[in-house]
């Protein structure tokens, strides 16, 4: 039997596979610009003494070769399960998985998803090698960083949500600028007509992570958006089921067939929060409010919020209904962390309405309420999801907007309606116990909140403040 020469990719799409002399990737992989397998055996035993490893952590990466063991097969489909679609898009699955089996996966990239999902999985022992894992994907992927590609792209988004759950917040920026850099210099918004209908909509969906990340990452850091106004931006994602059936050779969907997903609206609706965000900047900036440019923004955004809520149709509509249904068919934990999303949107903008030593505005106190109801909904989500084993939102990003939920509902304990009290309370119980199941999987989730003096915090302000002594103050 004759040997084949072509590599994996190139068979895979059943495309021609031509090579110039050397060490490089073909030139059908080079123009697309992903790994090539012929290419990639030979990076692997080059990056091998140059990886810079502590020797405990250098022993757990080198055993990740293929073919890769159950274990490393496992992890990744605790990514699949818990990462993927959540935070970012980054994969069509069946592709992905694919490259695993035949040996052809990035190294970076894999080490990358196998850090991030070792701490869901149930057995102790790979647990315990996530840390080394989260080493040898950072010193592969520094070994390997001048090469600009779609999957070095791919690693340093996974990358920066693992520094994110090690709660270092400079480093994660930094592996987020990376990623938006090499993105524009690989022009992912224009795609490629000689590309199939996976590596387009793939290179769609990179960029459209890139776009969101900048906001959340740059708001978080208080630092200026790298991917600016009026930037070429690619079609909207296609929607989950319909990408994840795309197979490998098949042609790009064509806009008559292109159909909506949550993605598309999780876009639709990061962009009105880029708008909040520039809000919540003038706000923190600026010494002398003006008021009435403040309360026409508000509800120049509370009416653009509404009108997406009510536009998204009976399927994306929060119920238990939905959850249990997207639950079954794999977008269980997207549908939960959407509906998270939004109402924290809805929170933050409504939140300085709070203060009751603001001045008096036209709309302060319907906004305010509008504030605690975001609040409430909220934690009804959290209970919903807890119901269906696949519709939890687990990332740990989920952290901090349950603390603003949560500092909402202290708000409303300490200040709100006698009647109310009971509710409140057992929402705030309930978020808690949400924050202490993330806390087994995040490390940052301790710097959010201090879990060691959880307990005699609450000891101290329930007693301090007890349900009776407060409905009797507001009798």
């Amino acid at each position: 039997m004759r040997t084949s020469t072509a590599c994996l990719q190139c068979r895979t799409a059943k495309r021609k596979c031509t090579r110039d002399q050397g060490n490089g990737p073909c030139k059908q992989c080079h123009q697309r610009q992903v790994s090539c397998s012929k290419a990639i055996v030979r990076q692997h035993s080059q990056q091998t003494n140059v990886l810079n490893l502590p020797s405990s952590a250098e022993a757990v990466v080198e055993a990740v070769r293929h073919p890769y063991s159950t274990e490393v097969f496992d992890l990744v489909d605790l990514y699949f399960d818990y990462i993927h679609d959540k935070p970012h898009i980054l994969f069509h699955e069946p592709t992905l998985k694919t490259s695993v089996r035949n040996g052809s996966v990035s190294r970076t990239v894999l080490l990358s998803l196998i850090a991030i999902s070792a701490r869901f999985s149930d057995n102790p022992a790979v647990r315990a090698l996530g840390p080394a894992y989260a080493q040898g994907s950072k010193a592969c992927f520094k070994a390997d960083l001048e090469n600009v590609c779609i999957e070095n792209t791919q690693a340093a988004i996974v990358i920066a949500n693992i520094c994110l759950a090690e709660g270092d917040s400079r480093a994660e920026s930094l592996y987020y600028a990376l990623a938006i850099r090499m993105a524009q210099m690989l022009d992912l918004a224009s795609g490629n007509e000689n590309d199939d209908g996976i590596t387009r909509e793939l290179k769609r969906r990179i960029w459209w992570t890139c776009f969101i990340v900048d906001i959340w990452s740059s708001g978080g850091g208080s630092l200026a958006r790298q991917l600016q106004v009026g930037e070429h931006q690619p079609r909207l994602p296609l929607e989950e089921i319909a990408f994840l059936e795309l197979r490998p050779g098949e042609r790009d969907l064509g806009d008559a067939a292109w159909k909506t997903g949550i993605w598309s609206h999780m876009v639709r609706m990061i962009e009105l929060y880029k708008e909040i965000q520039d809000l919540l900047r003038y706000l923190v900036a600026t010494t002398q409010w003006d008021e009435n440019f403040i309360e026409n923004t508000v509800h120049g955004l509370a009416v653009r919020l509404l009108a997406f809520e009510e536009k998204l149709g009976l399927e994306l509509t929060f119920s238990a209904e939905n959850v249990a249904r997207h639950a079954r068919r794999g977008t269980g934990r997207l549908f939960t962390g959407f509906h998270l999303g939004y109402q924290y949107y809805c929170m933050v903008l409504f939140y300085q309405y709070l203060d009751k030593s603001r001045p008096s505005t036209r709309n302060g106190a319907a906004y305010a309420d509008r504030c605690k109801l975001h609040a409430r909904r909220f934690c009804d989500i959290l209970r919903t999801a807890r119901q269906w084993p696949k519709a939890e939102a687990l990332h740990n990003i989920n952290a901090h907007i349950t603390i603003v939920s949560s500092s909402v509902l202290l708000h409303n304990y300490m200040f709100g309606d006698a009647s109310e009290l009971a509710d409140t309370q057992a929402r705030l119980e309930s978020n808690l116990e949400f924050m202490v199941k993330l806390r087994r999987y995040w490390p940052s989730v301790e710097l959010v909140v201090s879990f060691n003096h959880l307990p005699s915090f609450k000891l101290n302000f329930m007693t301090k403040f007890p349900l009776t002594r407060r409905r009797r103050s507001t009798d």
